[in-house]
Formats: structure tokens, sequence, C-alpha cells
């Protein structure tokens, strides 16, 4: 995200204990920490260290000025999520050459937070199937922040992993550090992107690493606020995608304090994995019909595809939306498949050629 001048805004790599000697052993999954020189590295350590102990002030390190450590203090805020506690002002004094921290919450209620939380980040990798690998771990943790969570800019929690994956309320810093959290739980390298969306609005998202690969997620933006909206809603429009994909279209990514991974894989994704990534409207459409069946069979209501072109998309679109083809898909099910689907929303995503239905049951 966009920071003013000496304060910073809502946004956090994980620190897997909380103590300064236990930052060395997370340097392997940093990519955040392996930017800086040599001596950001050792200021940036430090500067966990103390809010780890909860110090208020941080003296700047000979040669260091407010321009300095706002990077690291934006830094330390955005990419250490596990340091929820840390609040995202602080203040700059140059007369003084120190950094003062400000705290969200008092130590014992923080203690409280984090078992809650780690009981509930356990709780997730614990379901992994035996044998998992990148891509299971990574989808499985991306859906689960997304049945987890409800977007909201309001409450105390919201941007932080805890407000994502226990309060179940979070803004996009909630989602994306939730994320972060997991995966650097379950050993994938990761960091927090902050930037802004096509409106110029702040928002954040994440890069990991799924098979030697580098791929963008966006938790927040596959978990869209819909009337009606299922219980188990959730899109996988945005889960391992390239920066081709979404770079200057969608997402804006802010490379002033931290240079960017290059995503160029557009291979790895959801829909090609999955089997629901056609080239053409009418292959798509009897996958489509077939997704939406399953979908009605196992209750979970939600069916997906994706097209590899604008054309396919557009004629697909026309059949189902236009021309009334998911009304047509509906009643042929009902009354050859006994199910009961009343009616369906659906979304189109124009810049990824991504079809969603969510079916309505009587």
């Amino acid at each position: 995200m966009l920071l003013p001048s000496c304060s910073a805004v809502d946004e956090s790599v994980y620190v897997p204990k909380d103590s300064q000697s236990d930052f060395a052993a997370s340097e392997q999954l940093d990519y955040v920490f392996y930017t800086l020189n040599n001596k950001e590295k050792e200021t940036y350590s430090d500067m966990i260290g103390a809010v780890n102990r909860r110090e208020n002030e941080f003296p700047f390190p000979e040669g260091f000025g407010s321009d300095e450590m706002r990077k690291l203090f934006t830094l330390l805020y955005t990419q250490q999520e596990r340091i929820f506690w840390l609040d995202s002002r602080f203040y700059c004094d140059e007369e003084q050459r120190s950094l003062y921290f400000m705290y969200r919450y008092d130590e014992e209620r923080t203690d409280s937070m984090r078992v809650a939380l780690d009981l509930e980040v356990g709780r997730i990798i614990a379901g992994f199937e035996q044998g998992a690998g990148d891509y299971e771990k990574l989808l499985a943790m991306h859906d689960a922040v997304v049945l987890s969570c409800n977007f909201s800019k309001e409450g105390e929690y919201a941007s932080t992993a805890y407000g994502a994956l226990v309060d179940g309320s979070a803004m996009c810093e909630g989602y994306a550090f939730a994320f972060s959290y997991l995966c650097t739980a379950a050993g994938i390298e990761n960091y927090v992107v902050s930037g802004t969306n096509a409106e110029g609005e702040a928002h954040l998202w994440n890069k990991v690493v799924c098979d030697g690969e580098w791929f963008n997620v966006d938790c927040t933006w596959d978990d869209p606020i819909l009337k009606n909206k299922n219980e188990k809603y959730l899109r996988h429009d945005y889960f391992l995608v390239s920066d081709e994909e979404i770079n200057g279209v969608t997402h804006f990514p802010d490379t002033s304090f931290l240079p960017s991974v290059p995503c160029t894989d557009r291979n790895g994704n959801y829909f090609i994995r999955s089997g629901l990534y056609f080239d053409n409207a009418a292959d798509g459409l009897e996958r489509l019909s077939s997704s939406i069946k399953a979908a009605a069979v196992s209750k979970s209501g939600e069916a997906e595809i994706r097209f590899a072109n604008e054309e396919a998309f557009n004629e697909a679109s026309a059949y189902l939306f236009d021309e009334q083809g998911l009304k047509e898909i509906i009643e042929e099910l009902n009354a050859n498949d006994g199910l009961k689907i009343s009616s369906a929303h659906h979304t189109a995503n124009s810049s990824l050629y991504v079809i969603h239905i969510s079916l309505i049951f009587e």
C-alpha cells in the first residue's frame, strides 16, 4: 500500500517464534529479508526484536534517516503478519533520531489472540491430505481463508490474520496476512504485495511459490459479496495467476520499497490443473453443464469455468445469459435428474474470462 510521509497504513513474512533469535530460522522463507542490504537486514531484525519485546522507542542506526526508517517499518508492518499487535501508525522524530511504535492490544489480550490464531492455523494445516504437494496445500489454505472470512472494513481485527481466521471478518489486509501466515507455517515461501486496484484504492494480495514457480494469489477477490450468498461460495479466479494476467489490468503493485518477483508461469492456475480451461465455447459449455449438475448433486452449489480467449468467453456468455442457455440447462437438469434448482446467480470475469455459477435450491 502507498504510505504517507512518516506514517504507515494497514498491511504484514512470518516469525515462527516470538523472539529475535528465532528470526534467523525463517530467513530461508523470507524473500523480503534478502532484498535488504546488510545494514538494513541487521536493523530490520533488531526492529522485529524490539516489537516482540513491546518497546516503544527504536533509535535510528548510524547513517539512517527517516526515509530509511519509514521503509523498514513499512516492510516490518506489511511482511511480519505474525506481529499482529503492531499498529500501522508510527512516528519518526528526526531531532531525537528515534522511531516510535504503537500497539493495538495489551500483552494479555495479545497472548489470548495468538493462542486462538495458532490453534486455527494448526487445524487447517492438520487437514492437509497425506502426501499433499505445494498446489494441494495452497488450494486448501486459499479455500480455508475465503470460507472463514467475510469481507468487512469494520471491526478492530479487520486488518489482521486473527480477524480473517478467528473473528471471521476482515478487509484485504486481513485476507492477505492470513494467507501469508498459513503459507509460512506450512513451509511455503511467500510475501504480501502492496498496491492498488484499477480505481486507485489501496489493496493487498500475495505472491507464493508453488512447485518452484512464483504466482499471485488474491483471496479477497475470490470472496465476493453476493446477495443470497451460499456459505460455501468461493471462486478461484485469482488463485495462482501470472503477472501478465493481472498487473496493470486489475492489480497495480507498489514497488517503492520491495522489488517484485516476476510471476511468468500461466500454466499453474486452478482452471488448467482442474480441467476447467477451454479454448472454445462448445467444449466449455459442455463441461460447465456437467459441473452444474455435480454442484447440484453435492449441494456445493458452485460451478466455474475459464476460457483461453475473449471470443470463446463472449460466445459462452451470450448463450448462457442473453439467450437463456443457463435457464435451459437448469430446467433440463431438474427434469432429467430430479434436481431442485430454483435459480442461479452468475458472475463473469471479463479480464480473466471466467464464468461462475452459484445455484439456489428450492
